[in-house]
């Protein structure tokens, strides 16, 4: 029920190859504050409340690109509705954004955002343990929540005739959730053993290393799960504080895609969170420190598994920042589909990945552009080390093809459109813009992307050979033989 590092959106698929694990690792999108849009216009900051208005013509606009037209509203008691109306679908998704995640967490909150994410299904006054489940799945429906840096969110996808049953679950856990000591002991467990399953999983283990050391000094660089010390020690008295801090109508986003309209949508809001009264604020939301640490180079090896795995990530401009785009066409043109530069040269011609998979997060504060890929048995570690660097050198002296940049475009906007048809997809999308982004995010991000000329992709190139990154190897444990020992890769004009 998390995300590390926390991505609000369908990540946008670049595995390459045959074979490519469904578990391969996606690497998240965030966006950052403090930058300016693409298009110009700042956005706001993360948290600070209200997005621009968005106009009738705006709003025609929004119909073309989600296929459905785009209202917002903001009632009395400060939360703001997004809705993608669409009375054909038979069906209505909600998606609940919380303006919360684990980079509010104070010195010896870690963990809580999650933990409350969790206990937020675990009894409130109308609805025991366990039983928003039950009347979810009852209805035919389903539920989830997730958890990032950013933000918390809480969706529903339920029959059309029954969308305010969601409305109506969210009102009475944000007024009355139980918090019981028992339920509160037994869920912290549950927690702990999340946090044991990612140490153990070899490409959760190397995410987790390579995001600290990449973010070493940032709230990014802390676990979205939390610390195990720490999270032995909260109770209930935490979460209820953390709760009352931080889960506020005007700290949060009800967005909803399907069958159902803004004006009902408003009305039947109103009438159900009636009982919530405003609360005033701790203070303001804090906004996404800048990009971190030294123009330099990390590395990172672990002993994990029977597989040597690799995992390099660098520091990219936040979601907002006029640059994101660029970068994002740079990471498709060198890892998006089998006619990718990276796909080619290590799976096709050099047979020394298995498979490739490449991602630019999307958050507040500076973004991952990553790429990862599994070597075969028998083939040493250094080898698709040295092809990495080669191609971005390549992307840094000589730009791409415009015949590549159609071929990346194209691969976006379908990854886009096919992550996006269903509601569920829309809903959590439109949040994301109206929490984190700015209305439009993605609409601008598109118009961006046509605009990236060839030689734009070069300086990427030169910025991921001179910026902050880290290479990371989870090598296996087997001592000797082929991938039990790795020489570092010399990366071209850089390290020797």
């Amino acid at each position: 029920m998390t995300r590390q590092n926390g991505d609000p959106r369908e990540p946008l698929e670049c595995t390459a190859g045959p074979g490519s694990p469904a578990s391969a690792p996606q690497r998240p999108i965030a966006s950052r504050a403090a930058a300016k849009a693409p298009g110009g216009a700042p956005p706001e900051p993360a948290g600070s409340g209200r997005a621009p208005e968005r106009g009738a013509e705006s709003a025609a606009d929004s119909a073309a690109f989600w296929g459905a037209p785009v209202r917002t509203a903001e009632l009395a008691n400060g939360l703001r509705l997004v809705v993608a109306e669409d009375a054909g679908k038979p069906l209505v998704s909600t998606a609940l954004w919380y303006g919360v995640g684990a980079r509010d967490e104070r010195p010896g909150e870690s963990g809580l955002a999650h933990f409350l994410e969790h206990m937020m299904f675990k009894g409130s006054e109308k609805y025991g343990a366990g039983e928003v489940d039950r009347l979810t799945q009852g209805l035919g429906g389903s539920n989830n929540a997730f958890t990032s840096h950013d933000a918390t969110v809480y969706t529903f996808n339920l029959p059309a005739a029954r969308w305010r049953t969601a409305l109506e679950i969210e009102a009475d856990r944000l007024q009355t959730l139980l918090l019981d000591p028992d339920e509160v002991d037994s869920e912290r467990e549950v927690v702990l053993e999340e946090i044991a399953m990612y140490e153990s999983d070899p490409w959760d283990a190397l995410d987790q290393a390579v995001v600290r050391e990449l973010f070493a000094g940032h709230p990014y660089a802390e676990p979205v799960l939390g610390h195990r010390e720490r999270m032995r020690l909260h109770g209930p008295d935490d979460l209820r504080a953390f709760q009352r801090a931080h889960y506020r109508l005007d700290n949060a986003v009800l967005a909803v895609a399907g069958a159902c309209d803004l004006d009902e949508l408003a009305g039947e809001a109103e009438r159900i969170f009636a009982g919530v009264g405003r609360r005033s604020p701790s203070g303001a939301r804090a906004g996404v420190a800048p990009a971190v640490g030294e123009r330099q180079r990390g590395r990172v090896e672990r002993r994990r598994g029977e597989t040597a795995r690799l995992l390099f990530a660098a520091q990219a401009p936040g979601a907002c920042e006029p640059a994101h785009p660029v970068w994002r066409m740079a990471i498709a043109v060198l890892t998006a589909g089998r006619g990718s530069r990276l796909h080619r040269r290590l799976v096709e011609e050099e047979r020394c990945a298995t498979w490739i998979n490449g991602d630019l997060s999307e958050t507040v504060g500076p973004a991952t552009a990553s790429v990862m890929l599994e070597v075969p048995p028998g083939v040493e570690p250094e080898r698709p080390e040295r092809v990495l660097w080669e191609e971005i050198q390549r992307l840094a002296d000589r730009s791409p093809d415009d015949a590549e940049l159609r071929r990346a475009r194209r691969m976006m906007k379908a990854d886009f459109v096919f992550a996006h048809e269903r509601a569920a997809r829309q809903a959590v999308a439109l949040g994301a813009e109206e929490m984190l982004f700015g209305r439009g995010h993605y609409q601008r991000l598109f118009e961006r992307l046509e605009e990236v000329r060839p030689e734009d992709l070069q300086a990427v190139g030169a910025e991921l050979l001179a910026g902050r990154s880290v290479v990371g190897w989870s090598l296996p444990t087997v001592a000797g033989g082929s991938q039990g020992t790795l020489a570092e890769a010399s990366s071209p004009g850089a390290l020797a």
